[in-house]
């Protein structure tokens, strides 16, 4: 969604992270025509990375869509505060530790959301004040995973990377808020994902199931043969009729959703059958490298009992 006609509000849009005058500052020229000012040794718009902005079908916000022809990754959090309309969201840097005065362990990190090549993915959430959003964009080649040496981590996934230099080139691609946009849907697009069909999500508590979750960490030497770790499920059937259940089977189905984690099951995940007061103990393989993500995800499954039509039910 391209920036909208000239807005004649105030040409330069003074997003500056730093009073300090030796950093560097920037202009650059936003679609509308006015002129956003930022701390970097240049700035651009890229060309190849789309931004929108579309209503929550479920809260009171904007769901943030990257489609992006790179991998890249963008800043978690908003930089400096809106001005005119503006809200940057941009990774900070640290002046002290750039010219040496303060010296630290290890180079500082910040928090960045993972965006590979591809279609529109739910990055993150914007309150409804946004009305002009830009996001700083890096390429993932340009930054060093701490999780991740051998695989591109999932969309939507938060890393930690190094913090970026002041006086760095920095990228943006920008958009407006539409509210009357089509409202996004996370689990819907979680699932299609999946390739799978959602049931309708129960709307009374589901009592037909005691779940029971834990994990089983994989050790470093382990890990560096091959091992995975195993997320236990134990789900006990307090039916009074026979329950058929669908659930995740690895974490091949895990997705992230404005930056939290859900576990869909897949289309080839079997159907467990339960007889009243049976136990399903399940061991689902997990990499190590989306061991967080495991463990806080809600594991959602289908659940059909007896004659009843499938819903859909969520384990926190």
């Amino acid at each position: 969604m391209p920036l909208g006609e000239p807005t004649g509000r105030s040409a330069v849009v003074d997003l500056r992270q730093t009073d300090d005058r030796d950093a560097a500052v920037a202009d650059l020229e936003l679609e509308d025509g006015r002129i956003l000012r930022v701390n970097a040794g240049e700035a651009s718009l890229a060309e190849d990375v789309t931004l929108t902005l579309r209503p929550d079908a479920d809260a009171d916000r904007y769901v943030v869509l990257i489609s992006s022809a790179r991998d890249v990754v963008f800043p978690r959090d908003p930089g400096p505060p809106t001005v005119d309309g503006v809200t940057l969201h941009v990774s900070p840097f640290d002046l002290p530790w750039e010219r040496g005065e303060i010296l630290y362990a290890d180079a500082p990190r910040v928090t960045v959301l993972s965006v590979p090549a591809g279609e529109d993915v739910p990055v993150s959430a914007a309150g409804t004040h946004v009305e002009t959003l830009c996001l700083a964009v890096t390429d993932a080649e340009e930054v060093a995973f701490s999780s991740f040496e051998d695989h591109y981590p999932l969309p939507g996934m938060l890393l930690e990377v190094v913090i970026r230099s002041s006086e760095a080139a920095l990228e943006l691609t920008c958009t407006e808020a539409d509210p009357a946009a089509e409202p996004f849907d996370g689990m819907a697009w979680a699932a299609e994902q999946n390739g799978i069909e959602l049931p309708p999500e129960t709307e009374r508590p589901f009592s037909a199931l005691l779940p029971r979750r834990s994990h089983e960490a994989a050790e470093r030497e382990e890990i560096e043969d091959g091992a995975q770790d195993r997320h236990l499920l134990e789900l006990v059937s307090t039916a009074r009729d026979e329950l058929r259940l669908r659930v995740p089977s690895d974490s091949d189905t895990l997705r992230t959703v404005t930056a939290v984690p859900v576990w869909l099951w897949g289309p080839e995940d079997e159907v467990h059958t339960l007889a009243p007061g049976e136990t399903l103990h399940l061991e689902l393989p997990v990499d190590p490298a989306l061991r967080d993500l495991a463990q806080e995800a809600a594991i959602c499954l289908e659940a059909q009992e007896g004659d009843e039509e499938p819903v859909l039910w969520c384990v926190d």
